[in-house]
Protein backbone atom coordinates (compact mmCIF):
# COMPACT_ATOMS: atom_id res chain seq x y z
CA UNK A 1 0.00 0.00 0.00
CA UNK A 2 1.11 3.58 -0.86
CA UNK A 3 2.44 5.55 1.64
CA UNK A 4 -0.36 8.12 2.89
CA UNK A 5 1.15 9.92 5.57
CA UNK A 6 -1.31 8.47 7.84
CA UNK A 7 0.34 6.03 9.87
CA UNK A 8 0.41 7.79 12.86
CA UNK A 9 -3.69 7.80 13.07
CA UNK A 10 -3.93 4.22 12.72
CA UNK A 11 -5.02 3.05 15.93
CA UNK A 12 -7.30 6.05 17.55
CA UNK A 13 -6.79 4.61 20.93
CA UNK A 14 -3.20 4.77 20.99
CA UNK A 15 -3.68 8.13 20.21
CA UNK A 16 -6.00 9.44 22.32
CA UNK A 17 -3.28 8.26 25.18
CA UNK A 18 -0.71 9.79 23.55
CA UNK A 19 -2.39 13.31 22.49
CA UNK A 20 -4.08 14.09 25.73
CA UNK A 21 -5.47 17.45 26.98
CA UNK A 22 -6.86 20.55 25.32
CA UNK A 23 -3.68 23.15 26.30
CA UNK A 24 -5.04 25.24 23.03
CA UNK A 25 -8.70 25.83 24.93
CA UNK A 26 -8.16 29.16 26.80
CA UNK A 27 -6.63 31.24 23.89
CA UNK A 28 -9.52 30.13 21.67
CA UNK A 29 -12.29 30.42 23.66
CA UNK A 30 -11.21 33.83 24.64
CA UNK A 31 -10.64 34.82 20.25
CA UNK A 32 -14.18 33.12 19.52
CA UNK A 33 -16.09 34.56 22.42
CA UNK A 34 -18.23 36.96 20.83
CA UNK A 35 -18.84 34.14 18.12
CA UNK A 36 -22.57 32.48 17.56
CA UNK A 37 -22.48 30.97 14.37
CA UNK A 38 -21.38 27.37 13.63
CA UNK A 39 -17.57 27.05 14.05
CA UNK A 40 -15.50 24.03 12.06
CA UNK A 41 -12.73 22.02 13.72
CA UNK A 42 -10.74 21.26 10.36
CA UNK A 43 -8.61 17.92 11.04
CA UNK A 44 -10.73 17.32 14.03
CA UNK A 45 -9.19 13.68 15.18
CA UNK A 46 -10.92 11.98 17.68
CA UNK A 47 -12.26 15.38 18.89
CA UNK A 48 -9.72 16.21 21.65
CA UNK A 49 -10.43 20.28 20.62
CA UNK A 50 -14.46 19.63 19.30
CA UNK A 51 -16.27 17.96 22.06
CA UNK A 52 -14.86 20.78 25.02
CA UNK A 53 -15.73 23.41 22.76
CA UNK A 54 -19.27 21.57 22.01
CA UNK A 55 -19.48 21.50 26.17
CA UNK A 56 -18.67 25.46 26.51
CA UNK A 57 -21.94 26.15 24.48
CA UNK A 58 -20.78 26.67 20.61
CA UNK A 59 -22.40 24.70 17.32
CA UNK A 60 -19.36 22.80 16.20
CA UNK A 61 -18.75 20.68 13.15
CA UNK A 62 -16.16 18.51 13.50
CA UNK A 63 -14.26 17.79 9.70
CA UNK A 64 -11.42 15.01 9.16
CA UNK A 65 -10.14 13.03 6.56
CA UNK A 66 -9.72 9.47 8.62
CA UNK A 67 -13.29 7.41 9.38
CA UNK A 68 -11.36 5.65 12.20
CA UNK A 69 -10.84 8.98 14.30
CA UNK A 70 -14.37 10.55 13.16
CA UNK A 71 -15.81 6.96 14.89
CA UNK A 72 -14.35 7.27 17.63
CA UNK A 73 -15.21 11.20 17.90
CA UNK A 74 -18.86 10.13 17.72
CA UNK A 75 -18.68 8.00 20.26
CA UNK A 76 -17.43 10.13 22.56
CA UNK A 77 -19.62 12.70 22.16
CA UNK A 78 -22.63 10.44 22.43
CA UNK A 79 -21.45 9.30 25.49
CA UNK A 80 -21.46 12.82 26.80
CA UNK A 81 -24.96 13.81 25.17
CA UNK A 82 -23.32 16.47 22.90
CA UNK A 83 -25.19 17.29 19.34
CA UNK A 84 -21.92 17.55 16.84
CA UNK A 85 -21.89 17.07 12.96
CA UNK A 86 -19.05 15.31 11.85
CA UNK A 87 -17.87 15.06 8.12
CA UNK A 88 -15.00 12.72 6.52
CA UNK A 89 -14.29 15.16 4.27
CA UNK A 90 -10.75 16.50 1.85
CA UNK A 91 -9.58 20.00 3.31
CA UNK A 92 -8.39 20.73 -0.10
CA UNK A 93 -11.50 20.84 -1.53
CA UNK A 94 -13.85 21.59 1.17
CA UNK A 95 -17.50 22.73 -0.02
CA UNK A 96 -19.97 23.63 3.35
CA UNK A 97 -23.49 23.90 2.75
CA UNK A 98 -23.80 27.01 4.32
CA UNK A 99 -20.22 29.72 5.90
CA UNK A 100 -18.77 28.72 9.00
CA UNK A 101 -18.06 31.84 11.44
CA UNK A 102 -14.62 30.58 12.81
CA UNK A 103 -12.49 27.49 11.98
CA UNK A 104 -9.90 25.63 14.28
CA UNK A 105 -6.95 24.00 13.08
CA UNK A 106 -4.94 22.45 15.64
CA UNK A 107 -2.26 19.49 16.75
CA UNK A 108 0.12 21.30 13.93
CA UNK A 109 -2.36 20.14 11.25
CA UNK A 110 -1.16 22.75 8.79
CA UNK A 111 2.06 21.06 8.63
CA UNK A 112 0.75 17.89 6.84
CA UNK A 113 0.06 20.15 3.95
CA UNK A 114 3.55 19.27 2.39
CA UNK A 115 4.12 21.84 0.04
CA UNK A 116 3.47 25.85 -0.29
CA UNK A 117 0.88 25.54 -3.30
CA UNK A 118 -1.03 23.11 -0.42
CA UNK A 119 -0.62 25.25 2.27
CA UNK A 120 -2.09 28.20 -0.03
CA UNK A 121 -4.60 26.07 -1.50
CA UNK A 122 -5.93 24.62 1.68
CA UNK A 123 -6.17 28.48 3.26
CA UNK A 124 -8.07 29.54 0.38
CA UNK A 125 -10.65 26.78 0.47
CA UNK A 126 -11.16 27.87 4.54
CA UNK A 127 -11.81 31.31 3.41
CA UNK A 128 -14.60 30.28 0.97
CA UNK A 129 -16.24 28.61 3.73
CA UNK A 130 -15.92 31.16 6.46
CA UNK A 131 -18.67 33.86 6.77
CA UNK A 132 -17.26 37.52 6.48
CA UNK A 133 -15.09 38.54 9.46
CA UNK A 134 -14.90 35.08 10.35
CA UNK A 135 -11.79 33.72 12.29
CA UNK A 136 -9.00 31.12 11.64
CA UNK A 137 -7.13 30.25 14.50
CA UNK A 138 -4.62 27.40 13.73
CA UNK A 139 -0.82 26.10 14.60
CA UNK A 140 2.38 24.83 13.62
CA UNK A 141 5.86 24.23 15.01
CA UNK A 142 8.08 26.91 14.82
CA UNK A 143 11.71 26.17 12.40
CA UNK A 144 13.46 26.62 15.07
CA UNK A 145 17.58 25.52 15.03
CA UNK A 146 16.53 22.59 18.13
CA UNK A 147 13.45 21.58 15.99
CA UNK A 148 14.92 21.19 12.87
CA UNK A 149 18.15 19.37 13.65
CA UNK A 150 18.95 15.78 12.62
CA UNK A 151 18.21 13.17 15.40
CA UNK A 152 18.96 9.42 15.72
CA UNK A 153 16.93 6.98 17.57
CA UNK A 154 19.16 6.85 20.62
CA UNK A 155 17.15 8.62 23.54
CA UNK A 156 13.72 7.62 24.77
CA UNK A 157 11.28 10.26 24.61
CA UNK A 158 8.85 9.14 26.78
CA UNK A 159 6.95 6.19 28.28
CA UNK A 160 3.04 4.98 28.93
CA UNK A 161 0.95 2.11 30.02
CA UNK A 162 -1.73 1.47 27.10
CA UNK A 163 -5.02 1.00 27.10
CA UNK A 164 -3.97 -2.84 28.17
CA UNK A 165 -1.96 -1.42 30.90
CA UNK A 166 1.64 -2.61 29.23
CA UNK A 167 4.30 0.07 29.06
CA UNK A 168 5.17 1.43 26.12
CA UNK A 169 8.83 3.40 25.44
CA UNK A 170 8.59 5.69 22.49
CA UNK A 171 11.72 6.87 20.64
CA UNK A 172 12.06 9.54 17.02
CA UNK A 173 14.18 10.04 14.33
CA UNK A 174 13.92 12.91 12.23
CA UNK A 175 15.37 14.24 9.27
CA UNK A 176 14.99 17.66 7.85
CA UNK A 177 15.20 18.37 3.92
CA UNK A 178 15.95 21.88 4.11
CA UNK A 179 14.93 22.79 -0.25
CA UNK A 180 11.30 21.03 0.41
CA UNK A 181 11.25 22.23 4.19
CA UNK A 182 9.90 19.03 5.17
CA UNK A 183 11.06 17.05 8.30
CA UNK A 184 10.84 13.29 7.69
CA UNK A 185 10.12 11.44 10.91
CA UNK A 186 9.77 8.04 12.43
CA UNK A 187 8.24 7.02 15.58
CA UNK A 188 9.29 3.77 17.37
CA UNK A 189 7.14 2.39 20.17
CA UNK A 190 8.58 -0.77 22.00
CA UNK A 191 5.94 -2.45 24.30
CA UNK A 192 6.42 -4.90 27.03
CA UNK A 193 3.46 -7.47 26.72
CA UNK A 194 1.53 -8.64 29.89
CA UNK A 195 2.76 -12.38 28.82
CA UNK A 196 6.32 -11.23 29.47
CA UNK A 197 7.18 -10.91 25.97
CA UNK A 198 7.61 -7.62 23.75
CA UNK A 199 6.18 -6.15 20.86
CA UNK A 200 7.82 -3.80 17.93
CA UNK A 201 6.08 -0.77 15.52
CA UNK A 202 7.25 1.98 13.80
CA UNK A 203 5.12 4.92 12.35
CA UNK A 204 6.34 8.06 10.07
CA UNK A 205 4.79 11.05 9.17
CA UNK A 206 6.31 14.12 7.26
CA UNK A 207 5.67 17.54 7.82
CA UNK A 208 6.28 20.95 6.61
CA UNK A 209 7.50 23.59 8.68
CA UNK A 210 6.78 27.25 7.23
CA UNK A 211 8.88 29.90 8.27
CA UNK A 212 7.07 33.26 10.14
CA UNK A 213 7.22 35.78 7.31
CA UNK A 214 6.74 32.91 4.39
CA UNK A 215 3.13 32.35 6.38
CA UNK A 216 2.52 36.29 6.54
CA UNK A 217 2.54 36.39 2.63
CA UNK A 218 0.15 32.97 2.36
CA UNK A 219 -2.29 34.05 4.33
CA UNK A 220 -2.25 37.41 2.77
CA UNK A 221 -2.11 35.69 -0.67
CA UNK A 222 -5.69 33.67 1.00
CA UNK A 223 -7.20 36.59 1.60
CA UNK A 224 -6.34 36.88 5.39
CA UNK A 225 -5.53 39.45 7.96
CA UNK A 226 -3.30 38.47 10.68
CA UNK A 227 -4.83 39.89 14.19
CA UNK A 228 -2.14 38.53 16.16
CA UNK A 229 0.64 35.27 16.82
CA UNK A 230 2.10 33.83 19.22
CA UNK A 231 4.82 31.08 20.46
CA UNK A 232 2.51 29.16 22.02
CA UNK A 233 -0.82 28.59 23.22
CA UNK A 234 -0.16 30.37 26.42
CA UNK A 235 0.12 34.02 24.46
CA UNK A 236 3.33 33.99 24.73
CA UNK A 237 5.49 35.87 22.18
CA UNK A 238 6.70 34.37 18.56
CA UNK A 239 10.13 33.47 18.45
CA UNK A 240 12.72 30.71 18.67
CA UNK A 241 12.29 30.10 22.33
CA UNK A 242 9.01 29.26 21.97
CA UNK A 243 7.53 26.21 20.48
CA UNK A 244 5.16 27.39 17.80
CA UNK A 245 3.40 29.62 15.32
CA UNK A 246 -0.31 30.17 16.88
CA UNK A 247 -1.93 32.20 14.12
CA UNK A 248 -5.22 34.26 15.23
CA UNK A 249 -6.36 35.64 11.62
CA UNK A 250 -9.81 36.73 9.98
CA UNK A 251 -11.02 36.73 6.44
CA UNK A 252 -10.27 39.66 4.66
CA UNK A 253 -12.64 43.00 4.16
CA UNK A 254 -12.41 42.53 0.11
CA UNK A 255 -12.09 38.22 0.53
CA UNK A 256 -14.47 36.55 -2.38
Amino acid sequence: MAYDNMEEYIDPSRYDIENQGHPELGLILQAISAIEGPIVDLACGTGRLTLPLAEAGFSMIGIDLHEGMLETARSKALARGLDIEWLQANALNLKLKSRASAFTMVGNSFQHFLTQEQQLNLLRQINHNLAPDGLLIFDLRFPSRAELATSAREDLAYTYKDQYGQQCSVYYESRYDPVTQIQHNTTYRVTKLSNGGKSTDDSRIDLRFTYPQELKLLLAQAGFELQAWYGSWNGVPLGEDYPSIVVVCQRGKNAC
